[in-house]
């Protein structure tokens, strides 16, 4: 998990590394990337734009139920491609929860979560101004543009709340 948000200033995170710039730079390395999930296509879309290889992966990863049949297909399609790096873009915390699920299965060297990456690089999303980003408002920017989103901005404030907690127990403890 990258800190790529303000909130993380508050645990004294102090670089925030947007997830996008990490891809970027690895796609830049020529690595073998698969990239994995995300919606309308982007997966595709990113192998077009970037070269590797994609799949669409799970039609509903949110479901406590995963179609075995079909996770099976997509093990198989990661490691036949045997890649260096697989991108899985699922969101948060689905697409943790399923690296974990599968970690012993899959042949990738690294695999890593990266959320809304594929939208930003393939063009689907527009990027945040620098001054959101450089302040670790990337979150606010996407919010702005999917309110949709706003129950899990809600974490954000579970997650000052407990930092806030933290530092005041540890003022107490000196």
């Amino acid at each position: 998990t990258l800190p790529d948000g303000a909130g993380l200033r508050l645990a004294e995170v102090n670089t925030i590394v947007p997830g996008r710039k990490l891809v970027s730079a690895l796609i830049s390395a020529n690595y073998r990337i698969f990239y994995l999930g995300g919606q309308g296509g982007v997966a595709q879309a990113m192998a077009q734009k970037y070269g590797g290889k994609s799949d669409p992966g799970h039609k509903d990863i949110r479901s406590q139920m995963l179609d075995v049949r079909e996770n099976e297909r997509i093990i198989k399609a990661v490691n036949a491609y045997r890649p260096d790096i697989l991108l899985v873009a699922y969101g948060a915390p689905w697409q943790e929860k399923w690296l974990w699920d599968n970690r012993n299965r899959i042949k990738a060297k690294v695999a890593m979560g990266v959320g809304g990456t594929f939208d930003y690089l393939a063009g689907y999303a527009k990027l945040p101004p620098l001054w959101m980003e450089n302040l670790g408002l990337e979150w606010l920017w996407r919010l702005m543009h999917e309110p949709w989103r706003w129950r899990r901005q809600l974490n954000l404030v579970k997650f000052v709340w407990l930092v806030l907690i933290d530092k005041l127990r540890a003022d107490d403890a000196s």
